[in-house]
C-alpha cells in the first residue's frame, strides 16, 4: 500500500502462494522485492517479519503477516506492510 498525506491508499494484488515460499524460504536473511513509490516507479525494498500479536494470536493466525522494509536505493525511506488473505 502507497499513503501520501492527501493520497488514498493502493492496494496491490500479488501471487500469494509464491510469496509464502520466497518468505520461507528467506526467513533468516529477509526478502527483497520491489513496490511502486510515490512517484510510481519500481524501488526494491529489503522486507523483515515483524511480530503484530502475541504469540498465541500469531498460532492461531499464521495467514496475516506483517513486515518492515527499508528501501535499497534511498537511505532513511521505510515502509510497513500487512499481508492477509482478505
Amino acid at each position: 500500500m502507497i499513503a501520501g498525506e492527501n493520497e488514498p491508499l493502493h492496494t496491490l494484488n500479488l501471487n500469494r502462494s509464491d510469496f509464502d515460499q520466497s518468505l520461507f524460504d528467506s526467513k533468516q536473511n529477509g526478502l527483497f522485492l520491489l513496490f511502486p513509490n510515490e512517484s510510481k516507479q519500481l524501488e526494491e525494498f529489503h522486507l523483515f517479519s515483524i511480530p503484530i500479536f502475541s504469540p498465541e494470536q500469531a498460532e492461531a493466525n499464521p495467514q496475516i503477516k506483517a513486515f518492515r522494509g527499508e528501501s535499497t536505493q534511498r537511505k532513511g525511506v521505510f515502509m510497513r506492510i500487512t499481508v492477509s488473505p482478505l
